[in-house]
């Protein structure tokens, strides 16, 4: 027999584990050291975009190398299929080479103000690549 109260609660548990699910990382993410100083690769994984890019780069630089906020992050490696495992990712450098730093380019640049993975060079600060993070809980 239909019960409007357990169908009421059913739908609750079903919608709020969905919401759940945004807030904890995604396990198709993968972040890997490249050999170097203070270089990774953020390969893509299922949800996200761009955005999510630029968030997990910031995420890693922060707590895995030691970044401070207004540290510069650089694209090295535009997006490509990546190096470390399968999928697409793009490399990032907290300690750009000589070549890499005469190809640098920033938002603003040329007028352009759109988030690049298109050059090597490309560069944002750590703090506003963390703070592209879309999420409710950080974790």
């Amino acid at each position: 027999m239909w019960n409007p109260l357990k169908a009421a609660v059913a739908f609750c548990l079903v919608a709020s584990t969905g919401t759940a699910q945004t807030m904890r990382p995604d396990p198709t993410w993968k972040i890997n050291p490249l050999p170097g100083d203070a270089r990774f690769e953020v390969v893509e994984g299922l949800q996200g975009g761009d955005l999510r890019i630029w968030c997990e780069a910031g995420r890693y630089a922060l707590r895995e190398l030691g970044a401070g906020a207004t540290d510069r992050l650089y694209v090295e490696t535009p997006r490509a299929v990546a190096k470390t495992e399968r999928g697409y990712g793009v490399g990032f450098t907290l300690a750009p080479s000589a070549g890499l730093l005469a190809n640098a380019a920033r938002p603003g640049d040329g007028g352009n103000y759109s988030l690049r993975f298109d050059f090597a060079g490309f560069n944002i600060s750590v703090g506003n690549a963390r703070g592209l993070c879309t999420y409710e809980m950080d974790w």
